[in-house]
């Protein structure tokens, strides 16, 4: 979807991940919110493709989709990361909350590979007052 400008595939995705979530968490009460692109990267593509995902969940599960995080520091792409330490020392530091948050947030991203980068997301949604983070993916890594 990211590498091949196939953002149309993110309805269908999303609509399969809803399905799967809906039968696997009691997520009344949360809001859908994902992880932010880099500006860079969301202009080449055109699309935030964790963004066009959460808000096609948020659609099918009847839940707001708020825009709760943002990058203020370029990382390199993490495939280029081979180990956990090395994505994690990457991408420390590279996300914030934009306000304080209440409440649960089921965090959406596409790929989780070894989880650093949901867990800075996850880490800046808690320290904003989320009380409850729930990081799912379309795909692992």
């Amino acid at each position: 979807m990211k590498y091949e400008d196939l953002h149309e595939i993110a309805k269908p995705l999303a609509r399969l991940l809803a399905v799967g979530l809906s039968k696997t968490f009691n997520l009344k009460g949360y809001k859908v919110s994902f992880v932010p692109a880099d500006k860079r990267r969301k202009r080449y593509r055109g699309y935030n493709q964790a963004e066009l995902l959460a808000r096609e969940v948020a659609s099918a599960l009847q839940l707001e989709c708020i825009d709760a995080l943002d990058r203020i520091r370029l990382t390199e792409s993490q495939i280029f990361s081979n180990s956990y330490v090395e994505r994690r020392r990457n991408i420390r530091g590279s996300i914030i909350a934009k306000e304080k948050i209440e409440g649960n947030i089921l965090l959406i991203d596409d790929v989780i590979t070894s989880g650093a980068t949901v867990e800075e997301a996850a880490k800046q949604l808690y320290r904003a007052g989320a009380s409850n983070v729930v990081a799912v993916a379309v795909c692992m890594g």
